[in-house]
């Protein structure tokens, strides 16, 4: 019997934090699109792993950054 993680081809798949190239990979949108509406505070679940510094790479809570870029193409 598999049992759950077995059935995850990738194991970083299994984490609930994304980085930019999961986010470019998910929205299809490029990195400094990505950077601006983070720096914006427009996507949910996007926070900077050091806050304030320049350069700091922008990681996403998957479930509520998913959530939220489904129901952009509700609308």
């Amino acid at each position: 019997m598999k049992s759950s993680s077995d059935l995850i081809d990738d194991p970083l798949e299994a984490s609930p934090v994304g980085d930019m190239a999961w986010m470019v990979r998910e929205s299809g949108w490029t990195i400094f699109k990505i950077a601006r509406l983070g720096r914006l505070k427009l996507i949910p679940g996007a926070f900077q792993a050091q806050p304030g510094v320049q350069g700091s790479a922008w990681n996403f809570r998957k479930a509520k950054t998913l959530c939220w870029l489904r129901s952009l193409e509700t609308k």
